[in-house]
């Protein structure tokens, strides 16, 4: 039987008060429950459409499962800023469930802000959804040695996750099943 402890962020957004929040209560979580072994971030996150490819296209209401991104370079060329606005590309068949999605999962005050630095290093890192709230709490589990952990992210918007208001209870929901499969799935402690 896996042990499970839970908590929810006291505010979320990219504000000093927020960001700060959200890694103190990371930090206190994971110092009074030392024998935590896995970390589970779970949210809601803004998508990254393609539009060419429907396979590749995150639809509202899916869910990314972060993976490593591996062949990551430290400069990324963001163009010449011309961008044209295209419709996503149609379902092939009849597809109204979710999907699940594993893929990067990016975040960052300057990745979030803009359009063209998002769309420019969503297709470098080969990313599927980003988060603008990440970054404190990622800080507090690396800096408590957590090694396992991942991020988990129902598409609520094609942004960072805070515009898509009514697409926001689907995706939180969408993403905790998912946490929940994955984690039932999991060989119990032998402790």
């Amino acid at each position: 039987m896996h042990r499970v402890v839970t908590t929810k962020l006291p505010s979320v957004g990219r504000t000093r008060e927020a960001m700060t929040a959200a890694g103190n209560t990371t930090t206190r979580l994971l110092g009074i429950f030392q024998k935590v072994e896995y970390v589970f971030l779970v949210g809601v996150g803004g998508g990254v459409p393609h539009y060419t490819d429907y396979s590749r296209h995150v639809r509202l209401g899916d869910v990314v499962v972060s993976t490593p991104a591996t062949d990551l370079k430290d400069n990324v060329d963001v163009g010449d800023g011309v961008f044209i606005e295209v419709s996503h590309p149609a379902p092939q068949g009849h597809h109204s469930r979710s999907r699940v999605h594993c893929a990067p999962v990016c975040g960052g005050r300057a990745v979030a802000g803009g359009g063209e630095v998002r769309a420019a290093f969503a297709a470098h890192a080969h990313a599927r959804a980003y988060d603008c709230e990440l970054d404190a709490v990622l800080d507090s589990v690396v800096g408590n040695c957590k090694d396992c952990f991942i991020s988990i992210r129902g598409i609520s918007d094609y942004r960072d996750g805070t515009r898509g208001k009514e697409w926001q209870a689907h995706a939180a929901l969408a993403a905790a099943a998912v946490m929940k499969a994955i984690i039932v799935a999991m060989d119990p402690p032998a402790d």
